[in-house]
């Protein structure tokens, strides 16, 4: 009896663990710390310059709720600046939204702990 109960219990404790999630269109998800994500979401941000740590986010189309966003890597910091400034148009001054693919790990975020996406890759991407 016990072996059986051990094996259900490490089944379900390992289900809990981080897992890979992908971002689509009208599809909900709530990623956690720890997951991998790559997807379409919809970048807030803000465009110009003057602006140090804005409040950058996530969202899903359709969704409630939002995710944390910072980059990761240099590359990415490079995308997020075509991104938010030299596609917006210039002179641009003030908050954005653009539709992107990402990629990163979730991570806490370092004021309240709730999930940021630490982006590695960030791109622009057209809506259907």
């Amino acid at each position: 009896m016990l072996p059986r109960f051990l094996i259900v219990a490490v089944l379900l404790v390992g289900g809990c663990g981080p897992s890979h999630v992908v971002l689509t269109e009208g599809s909900c998800v709530s990623p956690k710390i720890g997951d991998t994500v790559e997807g379409l979401a919809t970048l807030h941000s803000y465009a110009g310059t003057g602006c140090i740590e804005c409040g950058s986010y996530l969202t899903q189309t359709g969704c409630q709720g939002r995710i944390g966003f910072r980059n990761a890597t240099r590359e990415a910091d490079k995308a997020y600046d075509d991104i938010t400034q030299r596609l917006a148009g210039e002179p641009s001054i003030g908050p954005i939204e653009r539709q992107v693919f990402v990629k990163g790990e979730v991570i806490p975020d370092g004021a309240d702990g709730k999930p940021l996406l630490n982006a590695t890759s960030i791109r622009g991407a057209q809506r259907h």
